[in-house]
């Protein structure tokens, strides 16, 4: 892994915790998958259940981050994400590269964790927030933002 760079991936406090799973000629994404798919295109089938999981991994960030599901949701036992996860995503990983398992031409949630990361939007609303986070919100410290 890259020196500075951060992993996001599962066991991490930024895992996703929807996987792609594959038994015989089915792709399904779990928990929750929508599409239980079998195909003889395994590259493409690949590629649309990583989108679906990405795409699950958003929402998930959505719903927190509005109260929507459990506002103190369990991720992976490794932390607590509650309505502040956007603030808590730019104050940990702004301008920071973030490490996968995912191959780089794949998708990713540490895509959805970059647009978050390094977000204005989110920026200002972590610095206006009342209970704003303690860590500072200053210029990244060193890596450029992308994927490793």
């Amino acid at each position: 892994m890259p020196a500075g760079a951060v992993y996001v991936g599962r066991g991490s406090r930024w895992g996703n915790p929807y996987a792609v799973k594959r038994e015989g000629g089915f792709m399904w994404v779990e928990p929750d998958g929508k599409h239980l798919v079998c195909s003889t295109n395994r590259e493409e089938n690949l590629r649309e259940r990583r989108t679906e999981a990405v795409a699950m991994y958003s929402d998930l960030i959505e719903r927190v981050s509005l109260d929507t599901v459990d506002p103190k949701i369990r991720h992976d036992d490794l932390g607590v994400w509650d309505g502040r996860i956007k603030q808590n995503v730019r104050a940990a990983l702004a301008g920071k590269d973030l490490a996968c398992w995912c191959p780089l031409d794949q998708p990713c949630h540490a895509d959805v964790l970059l647009e978050l990361a390094n977000d204005a939007t989110t920026a200002s609303a972590a610095v206006t927030a009342s209970d704003a986070p303690s860590v500072a919100l200053a210029a990244p410290p060193e890596g450029n933002g992308t994927r490793t």
